[in-house]
């Protein structure tokens, strides 16, 4: 004979009250903080190593219970690994830890009772074509699930790029080119001097110094043979008479070829002989774009 048994489960319900402190499990988490460790925060687009700045941070709890680990995210509030200026545009960073990894352009590392603290770094790759200014962003860290009410802490981040530029001759390594003239004539136009090459995060300004306040001065030093000449820089005439000459742009750009061009004045009864000039050229950025 059969005989059928019934065994009956019972599922105890008990109501949990949340309070001000966040209990991940059997474990609490009484607060959250992200401190600064290092002071740096000046980018250099022209940096030439790994990164240009490297921004170190420690992220602090107290997590409370007995061999009780936590998951915490680290992320840009609205955004993924990158600080963003007033004009839109992107400083990008990277995340960097001994403790953790990176998923979806988030940091994710794990803290305890006995590792209630951990440090993370924000690395900014050097060589990023940015525009001069302030870039920022609020560093966030969250416990738990995102769905959820979870504990967070958050620390705003900024980064100043300050306005940078340089001047080289184009395609050429050397700071110092001797530019052959040929035999003078007068109007001769010399449109073969090697271009310049422009870099600059903001606008910027071309100096050029002529020794002779824009002469061709006769191996006699002897000023009364003097010929003057023309200096064009992208096809602009720039006064080279002047103490200092100047050329601006107002535009930023990273990798501008800019044309030289010089027409001889009048060399009617001037001896025969060597002539000389020399020109100092130089930039600066505005400094209107000072972050």
């Amino acid at each position: 004979m059969w005989i059928n048994s019934l065994t009956r489960y019972r599922l105890l319900l008990l109501p949990v009250s949340l309070t001000s402190f966040f209990s991940y499990s059997a474990c609490t988490v009484t607060y959250l903080t992200i401190e600064p460790i290092s002071a740096s925060r000046s980018y250099n687009v022209f940096e030439s190593g790994t990164n240009a700045l490297v921004q170190n941070y420690r992220l602090k709890s107290d997590v409370i219970g007995e061999g009780c680990e936590i998951e915490v995210e680290l992320s840009v509030e609205n955004e993924l690994n990158h600080l963003v200026s007033d004009s839109l545009q992107n400083l990008i960073f990277d995340w960097h830890s001994s403790n953790g990894y990176q998923r979806s352009g988030r940091w994710y590392t794990k803290l305890s009772s006995t590792e209630p603290d951990a440090t993370f770094q924000l690395n900014y790759p050097s060589q990023q074509r940015i525009d001069a200014g302030s870039y920022f962003g609020r560093l966030q860290a969250t416990i738990g699930d995102p769905d959820l009410n979870v504990k967070q802490a958050s620390l705003d981040v900024s980064v100043s790029v300050p306005p940078t530029a340089k001047i080289q001759f184009y395609g050429l390594s050397q700071n110092h080119y001797d530019l052959d003239l040929g035999v003078l004539t007068t109007n001769k136009t010399i449109g073969y001097a090697p271009k310049l090459w422009i870099e600059s995060n903001s606008g910027y300004r071309v100096s050029v110094e002529s020794l002779n306040r824009g002469s061709l001065r006769h191996q006699s030093e002897d000023i009364r043979w003097d010929i003057g000449y023309r200096m064009y820089l992208d096809s602009q005439q720039i006064e080279i008479t002047s103490p200092i000459a100047y050329w601006r742009s107002s535009q930023s750009t990273f990798g501008r070829p800019v044309s030289m061009e010089f027409v001889v004045g009048d060399v009617v009864d001037k001896p025969a002989g060597q002539y000389r000039d020399t020109l100092q050229i130089s930039i600066e950025p505005e400094l209107t774009a000072l972050p």
